[in-house]
């Protein structure tokens, strides 16, 4: 029994025994008794007195005992029955003084190999200066105070090592100070958790290093894509000089500047001014390919109307177009009018339709345009050949070329993709609809107002 209750008891004992002695006789008095029988009556007290303190410690000591032996099934069911390890050690010799079967079966120890133990033996060599740190701590919380130590690492009998999260309690055993412990095993969810962080700390090194070599590929691209274009450049400002002295005195050759020319002379300068012309173009398109790439392709932006855009294909197209037979339909032209740089819009659309009519062996060639709030949509349609699928993604991609194999029109393979970066650098796009077999529609969609692509409104 709990001190405390025994001298609840003995108080209330000695209180009882004053007040019957103190009292007893006045109430017999008081009932007219004289005092010879008083003293005679004497015995009959004494034996009244022990009888009812008899009765009232009966129930008293039971009732103290009923609870007693509830605290102590609780106590059972919360310390002997219970999954986790559980200890009692004095908290000045750090002795075990109690441990529960779960403590037995998870560290390998017998209980009576345990109650000769402290609990520094099953703690490594280098914890304990933390293990003595957290004690002093613990000494000076005072009684009834809890302890949440956090993560330990433990040793087993056979020396393997558990890491376990402590919860402890202050308490007295025998009048000392003590702890009464939980331990949680956590082992599985610590490696878990060191594994996490040892990948997250390789993920981090390989991404850092993925990115520095991305980097350094990036920036060898950059050089390369800088190089190539200097060199195209060069190459091209160096054809263009012969090219243009090439065509030049062909074409005066062709007018007979030069004197009369057989027929056979004729048609050899003719093929010479077909394939001077043909090269010429090649190099205006790697000339523009490079400005560009390196950035320094211009652009003049202005008002223009999308009659002024119409009026400016229809010729060229029409000429074009009747010169194979096929049909031209450009659709209504819309009332509107764009900010953008015209010259751009007109080298984009002619490249289409003159695509367009190039690759077309029968049928038409058409233009639609559709104006609305914020863009304009321009959609090249022919009854051509089509393109394949399989080559539909490669369509703007330099140097290649999407037509069908049975066509044999010439072609560098670099306008569709000078005309989808023109369409970019105007803040717009270029995309290919298409139906093997059924022609083909590229609609170039571009805004009504163009950002400068300089300017503090340019899109990255």
């Amino acid at each position: 029994m709990p001190r405390e209750r025994a001298l609840n008891v003995a108080v209330m004992y000695s209180v009882f025994g004053v007040a019957w002695i103190a009292f007893s006789d006045g109430v017999l008095a008081w009932l007219g008794l004289s005092a010879e029988m008083i003293t005679r009556y004497s015995f009959v007290k004494g034996l009244a007195f022990v009888f009812v303190t008899g009765v009232s410690l009966y129930v008293l000591v039971s009732r103290y005992a009923m609870q007693y032996a509830a605290h102590e099934r609780m106590y059972r069911e919360l310390f002997d029955a219970n999954p986790n390890p559980m200890w009692f050690y004095d908290l000045e010799t750090l002795a075990f003084l109690k441990v529960n079967d779960a403590a037995v079966h998870k560290y390998g120890y017998t209980r009576k190999a345990f109650l000769r133990m402290t609990i520094a033996d099953i703690r490594p060599t280098e914890d304990r200066d933390r293990l003595m740190a957290n004690i002093e701590a613990t000494r000076s919380a005072g009684h009834g105070a809890i302890d949440q130590a956090g993560l330990w690492r433990h040793r087993t009998k056979d020396g393997a090592e558990l890491w376990v999260d402590v919860t402890s309690h202050l308490t007295t055993v025998d009048g000392r100070p003590a702890e009464v412990v939980l331990v949680r095993d956590v082992t599985e969810a610590h490696e878990a958790r060191e594994e996490l962080l040892r990948y997250q700390a390789d993920l981090e090194r390989l991404v850092s290093e993925r990115t520095a070599q991305l980097e350094r590929v990036n920036a060898e691209l950059r050089a390369a894509t800088k190089a190539k274009s200097a060199f195209l450049a060069t190459l091209s400002h160096e054809l263009r000089t012969p090219l243009n002295s090439i065509l030049g005195f062909s074409r005066l050759l062709a007018d007979g500047v030069a004197g009369p020319l057989s027929d056979e002379q004729a048609r050899q300068i003719g093929f010479v001014c077909t394939s001077a012309e043909h090269l010429h173009a090649l190099v205006d398109d790697v000339l523009d390919l490079s400005r560009i790439e390196s950035g320094k392709m211009e652009v003049h932006l202005a008002d223009v109307t999308l009659l002024e855009i119409m009026s400016s294909l229809d010729g060229t197209v029409g000429s074009l177009a009747s010169a194979k037979g096929l049909a031209w339909r450009p659709g209504p032209t819309p009332d509107a009018a764009m900010w953008t740089d015209a010259r751009k819009v007109l080298q984009i659309l002619l490249n289409l339709l003159g695509n367009a009519v190039k690759y077309t062996e029968a049928g038409t060639v058409s233009l639609t345009v559709t104006a609305g709030p914020d863009v304009v949509t321009f959609d090249v349609s022919d009854t051509g050949p089509g393109i394949a699928e399989e080559q539909r993604e490669r369509v703007f991609e330099d140097f290649v070329r999407a037509e069908s194999e049975m066509s044999g029109a010439e072609g560098s393979g670099l306008g569709l993709a000078i005309a989808a970066r023109l369409a970019r650098l105007l803040g717009g796009s270029l995309e290919l609809v298409s139906t093997s077999s059924e022609g083909s529609t590229f609609r170039l969609t571009l805004p009504k107002r163009s950002a400068d692509p300089g300017g503090p409104d340019a899109q990255a």
